[in-house]
């Protein structure tokens, strides 16, 4: 005897769902429609041409929706990020070809990790390899660490192009001949700091650790027209930085490889036989302060006056200079001065100095 339901309980889904509108029988004569349908031979070519049209569709919209994604995905990141396998092995091999140097450093940076300049060896699929200079004793404490590195690559009309990426260290290694070589993971991304003659940044009053500037008209000159290497025989500067002191007349605006600008009080140019025209050459004397090697950076920089405007507000005068030459003291006298062309690419030790200087910027402001 079949148990009574309880009255109120809840009966199931099943049992509570209407009864379709159509009955069994004609589900039964669409089955068997289908059936012969499929098993007549002028209809099949039919069929399979609808089924591979349905097919076609359906992979050509999973192919659109993964198009448009993508589109929107790299319109929506920043300026000078690439993210595509393709660009950035480009990138990367144009800079192997240039023979450029990859400056790495461990994370998270820190003013006493000083960065090291590798040479790039080989782009694998997966991975690149550098080689380390002698000096860095590499080992298994390396490994899975993560590393921030930066290059630079000169481009077409003198044009440099600067880049940033972060890997991981996968292997440390010594070759036969006992040079170290450590294998980055390949980078997903890479970051063009920025794009132009030259990286140009105004970083902060602190690193100047002095600046000393002459006009080469009034300087003594030697037989190829530079001025003379004697340096005892020039006399004082026109204009001199020295920090902590006041009343500095002259202040470095902004900097790069190739030029600076200069801020010149009125003050210090008013009432003074000082006559300064575009095309003029100056000399500077350049001590920057490398927080890397806790040291300074001396250049002694011929330079050509590019432009020249008065600014409206305070009346200063600014000048933008370009680097023509740079000078090397000699080696068995620190007094002489001997003065070597700037190539395209400007002056390498401080076009590093300015991208180090550029990336603790970013760090710290998020400055692009």
């Amino acid at each position: 005897m079949r148990p009574k339901e309880p009255q109120g309980m809840i009966l199931p889904f099943v049992q509570q769902t209407p009864t379709p509108n159509f009955d069994r029988p004609f589900l039964n004569e669409v089955k068997e429609s289908f059936h012969r349908l499929w098993n007549n031979p002028d209809a099949l070519p039919y069929l399979v041409a609808t089924f591979l049209a349905v097919g076609i569709v359906i992979i050509l919209g999973v192919l659109y929706n993964q198009f448009v994604s993508r589109r929107r995905y790299r319109s929506a990141l920043p300026a000078g990020w690439f993210v595509d396998p393709g660009k950035i092995r480009e990138i990367m091999e144009t800079a192997l070809d240039q023979r450029s140097k990859i400056e790495m450093r461990f994370l998270p940076a820190e003013p006493s990790r000083r960065s090291t300049s590798c040479s790039l060896l080989e782009l694998g699929v997966e991975a690149l390899t550098l080689e380390l200079p002698d000096y860095v004793e590499s080992g298994p404490s390396w490994l899975h660490r993560e590393v921030e590195c930066f290059f630079r690559v000169p481009e077409e009309k003198g044009q440099i192009s600067f880049y940033r990426f972060t890997s991981v260290i996968q292997n440390v290694s010594r070759t036969v001949d006992g040079f170290a070589q450590a294998e980055l993971a390949f980078p997903k991304l890479l970051h063009n700091h920025q794009k132009r003659n030259f990286l140009r940044i105004a970083p902060p009053a602190y690193l100047f650790l002095g600046v000393a500037m002459w006009l080469e008209r009034r300087l003594p000159t030697d037989e190829h027209g530079c001025p003379a290497a004697n340096l005892s025989s020039w006399g004082k500067p026109m204009f001199t930085y020295i920090p902590d002191k006041n009343g500095n007349p002259v202040r470095i605006a902004n900097i790069s490889a190739g030029g600076l600008r200069l801020d010149i009080e009125r003050s210090a140019v008013k009432g003074r036989e000082i006559e300064l025209r575009v095309s003029d050459r100056i000399v500077i004397l350049l001590d920057l302060y490398d927080p890397e090697l806790e040291r300074k950076q001396r250049f002694w920089l011929r330079c050509r006056v590019q432009n020249m405007q008065e600014d409206y507000d305070t009346r200063n005068l600014e000048l933008g200079v370009q680097f023509v030459s740079v000078g090397r003291l000699a080696e068995d006298a620190d007094r002489e001065v001997h003065w070597h062309d700037v190539g395209e690419d400007g002056i390498e030790p401080l076009a590093v100095w300015v991208m180090q200087r550029h990336l603790e910027l970013f760090r710290e402001k998020g400055l692009d």
